[in-house]
């Protein structure tokens, strides 16, 4: 039995271990909440901004993000703005 460690493949990204205790994937318009964006302008960042965290399908008709890859994101948004 592997615990509440797993090895996991995201995006194509090299595998990273991941704490499954503490993994909190939100639908899109949560996360468009969360960001205090729209729904429209959260897929043009996950599309176009190479930055921004890509989202994953966990089902045929279910998508989500990893709340501490868009939590990562913001603080590195805001540590740009205030270095500028």
């Amino acid at each position: 039995m592997m615990g509440t460690k797993q090895r996991a493949i995201i995006n194509g990204f090299e595998p990273v271990t991941i704490d499954a205790t503490q993994v909190r994937c939100i639908r899109p318009a949560d996360a468009a909440e969360k960001l205090s964006i729209g729904l429209s302008t959260l897929w043009l960042k996950a599309k176009n901004d190479s930055n921004f965290p890509k989202p994953f399908k966990t089902g045929l008709r279910t998508t989500v993000f990893l709340e501490s890859e868009l939590n990562e994101y913001v603080v590195a948004c805001a540590t740009k703005a205030r270095a500028a």
